[in-house]
């Protein structure tokens, strides 16, 4: 059964909008990871979410106290602008989230950060480097294995990337690389 054109259309401008906004706000705690400054609370319906900035995805396991449930935003994956900077939850590894160093990340308590996806992924936010020197190819590989397990397209518009031992790369969802 298809949606009819005007649906589709309204809930992608709604998300939009939604993304748009909470884009907004999460660039100012971004900005905030890389002045030093403290988290601050964000409300999520009834219940209190934090939201802590980290100036990089490597640099979350360091990160002192992070609950479950807690937010933490990157500004980068291996440096602070580098294209990987991303939005992780906190939550107890499971079968589907086992640390992988890239969208699952270990921290020292037994939690993990976990990648939330939305409505793209680059290979930078799987800590692909994309200098034509280093392998990238199993970073690569998590990117599309993530993707194609939510559905949502990579987007990676720059950078040159190797692949020299990875092999078997499912690439089942779109994929803009630009020109």
């Amino acid at each position: 059964m298809s949606q009819s054109p005007a649906k589709r259309n309204f809930s992608r401008r709604a998300a939009l909008a939604g993304i748009g906004a909470s884009g907004a706000i999460l660039a100012q705690y971004a900005a905030g990871a890389l002045a030093g400054e403290t988290p601050a609370p964000a409300e999520k319906g009834d219940q209190e979410v934090t939201l802590t900035p980290c100036p990089t995805a490597t640099a979350i396991a360091a990160l002192p106290a992070l609950a479950e449930g807690a937010l933490v935003q990157t500004a980068g994956f291996h440096a602070p602008g580098d294209g990987g900077g991303a939005l992780y939850r906190i939550g107890k590894p499971g079968e589907d989230t086992q640390p992988n160093g890239a969208d699952v990340i270990a921290l020292e308590n037994g939690l993990a950060a976990v990648l939330l996806e939305g409505e793209a992924v680059s290979y930078k936010m799987f800590g692909a480097v994309g200098d034509g020197e280093h392998d990238d190819g199993v970073e690569i590989k998590l990117a599309h294995q993530y993707a194609g397990k939510h559905q949502i397209p990579i987007v990676n518009l720059s950078g040159e990337y190797w692949i020299k031992q990875t092999n078997d790369i499912p690439i089942t969802t779109n994929v803009h690389w630009g020109k």
